[in-house]
């Protein structure tokens, strides 16, 4: 190695070393935090929210266009308590109703009424009902699915997912 490049290279280390330390107290300090006061009472709000069938149902979706049958309802019940527990927070929910496979054109998936949004085989009503904190509530939703005979002509569904998304609102 040059003699010239010898006398400057463990100035240059030094100087790397302190640049990094300088670097990494000023990162680490910008994530420090400090916690003080006397409280030992501090706790979350809880959220809850609980699922379930209206009433005694198949478990099976079956759509027989031949015999007329072309539009078969399903009830569910959704609440903001699980088991005595109520949720602490408001709650904002969508219904999201997956099919075991993807169905032609001809199905249409309702909820209370409304036409639902359509991806593959998920079929999702956005902002399906809400809640408010610390009230006990349960909404009954009632899920609709229609043929259109023209085109399908029978179908029968195992295994169709209901599943809740909550987000809190407040």
């Amino acid at each position: 190695m040059n003699n010239k490049y010898q006398r400057f290279l463990p100035k240059l280390i030094f100087m790397c070393l302190i640049t990094t330390s300088i670097v990494t107290t000023l990162s680490f300090s910008k994530y420090q935090t400090t916690v003080t006061g006397k409280s030992t009472n501090a706790r979350v709000s809880v959220p809850r929210l609980s699922v379930a069938l209206a009433e005694k149902q198949e478990d099976s979706l079956v759509i027989d266009c031949n015999t007329n049958i072309k539009s078969v309802n399903y009830s569910i019940i959704v609440s903001n308590k699980e088991k005595e527990n109520i949720s602490e927070v408001s709650l904002e929910y969508d219904i999201i109703i997956t099919l075991p496979v993807e169905v032609a054109s001809g199905l249409t998936v309702k909820v209370d009424g409304k036409e639902t949004t359509r991806n593959k085989n998920k079929y999702t009503i956005s902002k399906a009902g809400n809640f408010k904190p610390s009230t006990s509530r349960s909404q009954t939703h009632t899920l609709t699915f229609e043929a259109n005979p023209d085109v399908i002509r029978n179908c029968e569904l195992n295994n169709i997912k209901v599943t809740v998304y909550a987000e809190q609102i407040d």
